[in-house]
């Protein structure tokens, strides 16, 4: 991101990624803009500027959103007064945008400016995209070893007590886990009892 508005000329800028599930778009780094609106800012894809170019997949250059009918806004910054939105494209599909914008007086971007930011969108989103991937390739190797570390766990010795200890140890070691409870379903008084517990404080 700092790279990308300091080429530009921007003063202020954030990335946004989309959020899949909720159809929504997240800041996930700014320049420019206070901690309160990073933390509260999230735009519904067809809503304002950056839902605008998610959703058609376009960039736009703005000077002035309050008359441009393109985008339904719920908030205005009256002191930008030159703003760029590219979409962030990977594997033929939008994940996000880069937003650029200026405060300084007179400042205007043009299309070359929006053409030159499109180009380095794309590098950005094929890295955030192999990041992501990555990430996701880490977190099931993980998984997977856990898994493992489990079935052993269960191999390892015949004593129930031994086994079911080794069992919460292991899924606590698997990840975004933070508690594990393991239950047995007692047939004779009809109910589950605790076996063992891990992590769940006092």
């Amino acid at each position: 991101l700092e790279q990308c508005l300091a080429a530009v000329g921007a003063t202020v800028g954030s990335i946004m990624l989309l959020d899949e599930e909720s159809n929504t778009l997240d800041i996930r780094a700014a320049r420019g803009l206070r901690q309160e609106v990073i933390e509260q800012a999230s735009q519904r894809v067809g809503e304002g500027i950056a839902g605008w170019v998610a959703e058609s997949g376009q960039p736009v250059l703005v000077h002035d959103a309050r008359t441009d009918k393109r985008f339904r806004m719920h908030r205005y910054r009256d002191d930008i007064t030159s703003a760029m939105c590219v979409p962030l494209k990977a594997r033929g599909r939008v994940i996000g945008v880069l937003n650029a914008s200026t405060t300084e007086a007179g400042r205007r971007f043009g299309p070359r400016e929006v053409e030159f930011l499109s180009t380095v969108a794309s590098q950005v989103a094929m890295a955030i995209d192999n990041a992501r991937l990555y990430d996701g390739l880490e977190r099931r190797s993980k998984e997977l070893a856990s898994l493992l570390r489990i079935a052993e766990a269960i191999t390892a010795t015949l004593d129930l007590k031994e086994v079911v200890a080794l069992l919460t140890r292991r899924l606590l070691d698997m990840p975004l886990v933070d508690a594990c409870v393991l239950l047995v379903y007692d047939t004779d008084r009809n109910r589950f009892r605790v076996l063992d517990g891990q992590g769940l404080g006092k």
